[in-house]
């Protein structure tokens, strides 16, 4: 493999991390998955190699569906310390095209049989070099946002769960897909802390857990498991008191509210809940709950982690929190560089309880988290409003113990559209939009719940959905 510059993999391949579905245990890695992952690693550097000075000035694009490739595309490009830019292979035709109106990377790993078209594309500098632009959301208009971390950023937030978590290794099951920041971080934090990571399906990991408790190694608790609420629900479904999951030395929740009739369900399974609160621009997690709190009975998202300095300000009736860590990001891409020193405000706003624990109550602006995924409702309603069958349109989110908050679009048929049209309307929306973001119920409405200066009626809204399934 070619010179190195830096020791990313070197660290990673001396502690022989990576651990697949076929792992008989923890500690039986196979001979070679082991040699056919880092072979992979190996190829992926010398394709970078070999455009090394187009890859510096446009980046490298890394959307593998499979995340053995997604992982071993990452480790050789930190090694290189390019640009990388996360990218979601299930994205669809708006979502890629605003990607290309913003990249032109240099090397593509995944969307086989996808051309990317490059309208606009802004190049790397010199002083982008080590650069990870990972997608968070998007703005009006359904363009896709970009953060802009560095290895600094990652490498803070993972001292800070280090921190919380105490001395050891993060030794992670990783079921989050690698191109989200909670996917992502599991990766850097096996790095940093000398770690180990292994790659597995949630609907399969029952299963494996099973076997590896059945041999009688103390494993499990060494492990920590990230989820967002839709996964915890889906699991408590199916193995609700007979699963492996108490046994994990934590289970980090977050990606977007969960309903309390899930967070019940979870401590009576005795789950080691480690409620918290982050996101992409903080590379994560900043605020975390012990466990034993969540078990207790609390369902704060606790304390700021060590360093993280939050103030809540009166904003919109309600108090904004705004935030410094030194995770926090350098900006989004296409503006101009953050001022790190600077507080940052997100859109949440909260409240303290007793001892210092933070209260997440909602967000000032109307985007949707379901299932762990940001969705802006004004995307969706642009694209029902663009079919003949629709007169109007209004997307907002409902309480769902299985998604955090699930998608409805309001929808006042026009006179060709009538009753009938959803078929119509799904297909239209399948082909536009990501599936995440297409709507689990469309509710045919006489108008919409609106005041008469435009703005929502909340009672009105209320109504509506109490009536939805």
């Amino acid at each position: 493999m070619p010179s190195k510059t830096n020791s990313f993999c070197l660290n990673l391949l001396r502690l022989d991390f990576l651990y697949t579905e076929s792992s008989k245990s923890i500690g039986d890695a196979p001979s070679s998955a082991s040699v056919s992952f880092w072979k992979s690693v190996e190829d992926y550097g010398e394709m970078i190699d070999s455009n090394l000075e187009s890859v510096m000035q446009r980046g490298v694009l890394i959307a593998e569906i499979e995340p053995q490739y997604f992982l071993a595309a990452a480790l050789a490009s930190l090694d290189r310390a390019v640009p990388i830019i996360l990218g979601n292979p299930f994205w669809g035709a708006v979502e890629w095209q605003s990607f290309s109106e913003q990249f032109a990377p240099a090397l593509v790993f995944g969307l086989e049989g996808r051309n990317l078209s490059n309208t606009n594309p802004v190049h790397f500098e010199a002083s982008d070099r080590g650069l990870i632009v990972i997608p968070t959301g998007g703005s009006s208009g359904g363009s896709l946002r970009f953060a802009r971390h560095r290895w600094e950023s990652l490498k803070a937030q993972s001292a800070m769960l280090q921190s919380f978590l105490g001395p050891g290794a993060i030794h992670s099951f990783c079921c989050l897909p690698l191109y989200h920041v909670s996917g992502w971080m599991q990766i850097i934090r096996a790095i940093v802390s000398g770690g180990r990571i292994v790659l597995h399906r949630l609907d399969k990991l029952e299963d494996f857990l099973s076997s590896v408790k059945a041999s009688q190694r103390n494993e499990l608790n060494e492990f920590c498991l990230s989820l967002v609420p839709t996964q915890l629900e889906r699991y408590l479904s199916e193995h609700s008191g007979k699963g492996s999951l108490q046994n994990l030395r934590a289970i980090f929740l977050g990606g977007g509210p969960a309903s309390e009739e899930l967070l019940s369900r979870a401590r009576e399974n005795k789950l080691p809940l480690v409620l918290t609160y982050g996101m992409t621009e903080t590379a994560g997690m900043i605020c975390a709950q012990p466990a034993s709190d969540f078990l207790s009975g609390s369902t704060t998202v606790g304390r700021p982690l060590n360093e993280v300095d939050i103030t809540l300000e009166q904003s919109q009736g309600v108090q904004q929190i705004k935030l410094w860590s030194p995770s926090l990001f350098y900006g989004y891409w296409g503006d101009p560089e953050r001022d790190r020193t600077q507080a940052f405000s997100t859109s949440d706003f909260g409240r303290w309880m007793g001892e210092g624990q933070l209260v997440i109550e909602g967000r000032i602006d109307d985007w949707i988290i379901s299932g762990g995924e940001k969705i802006n409702p004004r995307e969706v309603e642009s694209i029902l409003l663009e079919s003949e069958w629709v007169d109007a349109a209004m997307v907002v989110g409902k309480a769902s113990p299985e998604w955090g908050q699930a998608v409805i679009a309001l929808i006042v048929p026009s006179a060709s559209g009538g009753l009938d049209c959803e078929g119509q309307l799904r297909a239209q929306l399948k082909d536009r939009l990501s599936v995440y973001k297409q709507p689990k119920s469309i509710v045919y409405v006489k108008q919409l719940p609106l005041f008469e200066n435009g703005k929502v009626d909340p009672s009105a809204l209320a109504t509506i959905l109490s009536a939805c399934q």
